[in-house]
């Protein structure tokens, strides 16, 4: 496979949420996915806080040609706040013909080809909330209608969503660990020794 590091920005938005900040304006990076469509017929996206382990299966196998591979987080203590977002979506971009799937994480996903008008900021602009492209991916996801395919949690392993995610030895246990937010980026720190060790002794 090829590995497409995004170097470069090209959307300077603002999320409209928040007051802006430099950081913000990264979110809207991973659009640039709509031309590597033009290149690749399927991508893996991964976030930059990710590791992969290697008990990772090939997760282009694991999701069918035409589908969207995603991991839901709309369950949990918080599953509400993403309820919520698609709900206030809907009352600023439009009700959605049906109730949607579910809220799924944009730190990883497969895509392929027929995806591409999803990351088209002209066809599918954003639509505010807490987590501005992401909430605009699932908007607009659900308002194309793009056959969703959820992938299990340890596709895409988040903290908040994990009663035992402190546990090491769970935690490096998933296939792709996601290590969003800033107090989880010491454990990022921590678990990556050990993950490029596992790695390295496969060669």
């Amino acid at each position: 496979m090829d590995f497409v590091h995004i170097r470069q920005r090209r959307y300077a938005l603002s999320t409209g949420w928040f007051e802006p900040r430099r950081h913000q304006w990264l979110y809207f990076e991973k659009h640039q996915m709509r031309k590597l469509l033009e290149r690749y017929e399927r991508l893996l996206y991964l976030d930059g806080d990710i590791l992969l382990t290697p008990a990772c299966p090939n997760l282009f196998e694991l999701v069918p040609a035409g589908k969207l591979g995603c991991v839901f987080e709309d369950g949990g203590p918080r599953g509400w706040e993403r309820h919520d977002e698609l709900s206030r979506a809907q009352r600023t971009a439009g009700a959605l013909a049906k109730p949607p799937a579910g809220y799924f994480n944009a730190g990883m996903l497969v895509v392929d080809r027929a995806h591409h008008r999803l990351f088209d900021l002209h066809e599918c602009p954003p639509v505010g909330g807490r987590w501005p492209e992401q909430t605009a991916l699932n908007y607009h996801a659900h308002r194309l209608g793009l056959p969703v395919h959820p992938l299990p949690p340890r596709c895409n392993l988040l903290a908040e969503f994990t009663a035992t995610w402190a546990h090491e030895a769970h935690r490096r246990a998933a296939w792709v660990i996601h290590y969003a937010g800033r107090v989880n980026r010491p454990l990022m720190a921590k678990d990556f020794p050990a993950i490029a060790a596992a790695w390295m002794a496969q060669k």
